[in-house]
């Protein structure tokens, strides 16, 4: 039988594991004080055949995980530089040119034009903002259209909403 792990920010699933978990992942946002072993666990309280396991849980604050991130080097400062520096191999137009119907022979030439129109450091970071609130409400957005969420306005928000959907889409 296999064991999953996920990490989430309240409804919003991060990171999922299955059958161990990655320490170069977890020590990211987590050291050894943040665990929380809960022991005689039912996987469901009301049914009481329910099996019977313990619970290894990590906990931590937003403040506390962006300290050890901010103490390992991952910067807001550091990842601005990245981007600048790497911002057409970062940014996936694609599913966007592809809901706009552009030919794929054009994808490279319209992406660029459209990156240095509509993208900057600051653009990006408030579309992911956005996305991100949802989706701590909401859950992932892979089912969802840009017309259910009021929040998806800006050619910056609907790159990303349009990147993101493809790629949960193809991660599962």
């Amino acid at each position: 039988m296999s064991e999953y792990a996920s990490i989430k920010i309240k409804n919003l699933s991060l990171y999922d594991f299955r059958n161990y978990l990655d320490s170069s992942i977890v020590g990211l946002l987590f050291s050894k004080c943040d665990l929380i072993i809960r022991e005689n666990c039912k996987e469901d309280p009301e049914d009481e055949d329910s099996e019977v396991y313990t619970q290894y849980l990590y906990k931590t604050t937003v403040k506390r995980a962006a300290e050890r991130l901010d103490a390992q080097g991952f910067t807001l400062k550091a990842f601005e530089k990245q981007f600048d520096e790497n911002i057409f191999e970062i940014i996936d137009y694609g599913p966007r040119l592809m809901s706009l119907h552009v030919k794929i022979e054009d994808y490279d030439e319209k992406s660029k034009e459209r990156i240095k129109k509509y993208v900057s450091f600051l653009k990006w970071k408030n579309s992911m903002r956005k996305i991100i609130d949802y989706e701590t409400q909401n859950g992932n957005i892979s089912i969802r259209e840009p017309s259910e969420m009021a929040s998806i306005t800006t050619e910056c928000d609907k790159i990303l909403f349009c990147a993101l959907k493809e790629w949960e889409q193809k991660s599962f």
